[in-house]
């Protein structure tokens, strides 16, 4: 068979009660030349009838299913050497591809601009029963930037400012090795830094997924756990020392300290647990130490603000 030029990544798990709302997206593509790969890591509901009923229905449509639950990195990654695509496009269970014309919006930024390694574009928030809730946006309008500039400008900002998997697009030859399994949460976001360190960046205003929110979805179980602090710490440690990221030993300090300020900030508005919160502080710091470097911390946080800001503004001086 001749080979795609995208490899649309659904990797699946117990996903019936929104995997065909996801598959028929993509099927309504006006870009045709794909492939939906659909790896379901073992799912105990109905996935695995109703992906089999598309994939029988069209050639493009392929299911996989594993005989053991792999887990959500490996899952990704056994979609991502499954493929055969040039460019990777991965679209969650819950997920959906916003246009008929999202598939092409991004195929062609890759496609003429060679030196683009990741393209990502806003994305519409959808609630359960697929209502917009709000249009998403990190930028105003379209950028193109270094990727590298992309980089530092996440780690001044304390997160990830690029979106999620199913708001990307990507070159497969340069994700070869894989998601990293040592992350769990933010597994998306340092494939993103990788990817980035290999060429520019892309960001196309107009939202071309549909990103669902719905308590039942891993995100919000592992935001609960609170495993993203110990993802960010591992983040932190490799990245921040890069010497294109162009940060000091202070810098540095103030980045690790602002993870744990703000889970201590939001801990005590009860969006996190309390007990936890503390829990997770405490690996890093002592009661005392955390709190006498806090007025420190505040005053600190003042130059990242306006270091932020003057990158902002020369992000937005690229254009796309």
């Amino acid at each position: 068979m001749p080979l795609p030029t995208v490899s649309v990544c659904m990797p699946v798990y117990n996903g019936e009660a929104y995997i065909g709302e996801a598959i028929e997206s993509v099927l309504s593509q006006g870009f045709g030349d794909f492939e939906l790969l659909v790896m379901d890591d073992c799912s105990g509901d109905r996935t695995r009838e109703i992906a089999g009923e598309y994939a029988r229905a069209d050639s493009r449509v392929i299911l996989e299913v594993s005989p053991e639950n792999r887990g959500m990195v490996e899952n990704w990654n056994g979609c991502l050497r499954r493929a055969r695509g040039r460019y990777i496009k991965y679209l969650f269970q819950d997920d959906i591809l916003a246009t008929p014309d999202s598939l092409g919006t991004m195929v062609q930024v890759l496609e003429v601009r060679r030196r683009v390694s990741l393209v990502a574009s806003a994305r519409r928030v959808i609630d359960a029963r697929s209502e917009t809730i709000r249009n998403d946006s990190f930028f105003r309008s379209g950028i193109s930037v270094p990727g590298k500039e992309m980089v530092r400008y996440c780690l001044l900002k304390h997160g990830n400012v690029i979106g999620e998997p199913s708001a990307v697009m990507f070159r497969k030859e340069q994700a070869a090795r894989g998601f990293n399994p040592s992350y769990r949460q933010i597994v998306d976001l340092e494939m993103w830094f990788h990817l980035l360190e290999q060429g520019d960046f892309v960001y196309i205003s107009e939202p071309l997924c549909g990103f669902r929110v719905h308590e039942g979805q891993q995100t919000a179980k592992n935001i609960i756990s609170l495993v993203h602090i110990e993802d960010f710490d591992l983040l932190f440690s490799e990245y921040l020392s890069k010497g294109y990221v162009d940060m000091g030993f202070f810098d540095r300090s103030q980045v690790r300290y602002h993870q744990l300020y703000n889970l201590w900030r939001l801990s005590r508005r009860n969006l996190y647990n309390r007990r936890l919160a503390q829990e997770k502080i405490s690996r890093y710091y002592s009661r005392f130490e955390f709190f006498a470097l806090l007025p420190f911390h505040k005053l600190y946080d003042l130059l990242f603000k306006y270091r932020r800001s003057r990158l902002r503004r020369r992000i937005f001086r690229y254009n796309r």
